[in-house]
């Protein structure tokens, strides 16, 4: 029997909000960034009613500026995670290698990793996590640092890579259960300890951290500055991304006012990542 799909694009600035409402909803859905946008596909058993679609879409248009439309359409029925991972070519980010299970690996890289499609973001295909990879790279020819927070950790990709690179202690924070999960199988499928736990933001993390990495989007950066700044060591190094150009003078903003300063700024298609250090 074939599912069905209830298809739409929202801005970045309402995806939170707009996940949350799914899930409050207990529906199947995925949600990837494309360009400065995000997709949001959600899985039906049967065809969605228009009581359905108004439950969904009434929500996410009430806090959009923009009037969204949905696509309704009927698919296969098939493992669409293992479909997904099929569409997936080998990066290759500085001295990373990112390939899939469905990938022989050939490379001469010094830090493959082994990252599938999956149910938690994060394979290395957006700008986002290729800056962070390159920012990474980029501060390991000056810093040498003892301890490293991956917050919003996602699959774990940046906390692996980070692990690989400088060797120390490394710890992942994800509000999602799955999200953990997924990053415990990749932190084993790369040979790999990294420390990765459940957690609201920064609430109930102790310990403080030479280097903290948050790929996530511009509002939770700028609302959760004054806790980065709280855990991170003086002289330490943030790596922020998730924010389109558009927004990184008040991410900036935000951290400035908290002690940090900007060390470095890239933007990749609109996307910008920001290096900036605690004095």
């Amino acid at each position: 029997m074939n599912l069905w799909s209830l298809n739409f694009t929202i801005s970045a600035d309402i995806i939170n909000p707009v996940e949350e409402h799914l899930d409050a909803l207990e529906l199947t859905y995925s949600s990837f960034e494309s360009g400065k946008d995000f997709q949001v596909d959600i899985i039906f058993q049967e065809k969605p009613d228009e009581i359905d679609i108004e439950s969904i879409m009434g929500f996410a248009n009430k806090i959009s500026s923009q009037q969204i439309k949905p696509t309704v359409q009927e698919i296969e029925n098939k493992d669409w995670v293992k479909e997904n991972q099929k569409n997936f070519p080998p990066i290759e980010v500085g001295s990373f290698y990112i390939y899939g299970s469905h990938i022989d690996l050939k490379t001469d890289k010094p830090f493959p990793i082994l990252i599938d499609a999956n149910t938690a973001f994060g394979t290395g295909q957006h700008e986002t996590t290729k800056g962070c990879l390159i920012a990474m790279e980029d501060l390991s020819k000056n810093v040498t640092p003892s301890s490293i927070l991956d917050m919003g950790c996602g699959t774990a990709i940046l906390a692996i890579a980070a692990k690989m690179l400088f060797g120390c202690e490394v710890v992942g924070i994800d509000n999602d259960p799955e999200s953990i999960k997924v990053s415990k199988e990749n932190a084993k499928l790369n040979q790999v300890s990294i420390n990765c736990a459940v957690g609201d933001g920064y609430k109930s993390l102790e310990g403080h951290f030479d280097v903290i990495i948050s790929n996530i989007l511009a509002g939770p950066l700028i609302n959760m500055a004054q806790d980065l700044s709280m855990h991170l060591n003086d002289g330490g190094h943030t790596i922020l991304a998730g924010l389109l150009e558009t927004q990184a003078s008040e991410v900036q903003k935000a951290h400035e006012e908290v002690g940090l300063a900007l060390v470095n700024k890239k933007t990749l298609n609109e996307w910008t990542i920001l290096v900036m250090k605690k004095a």
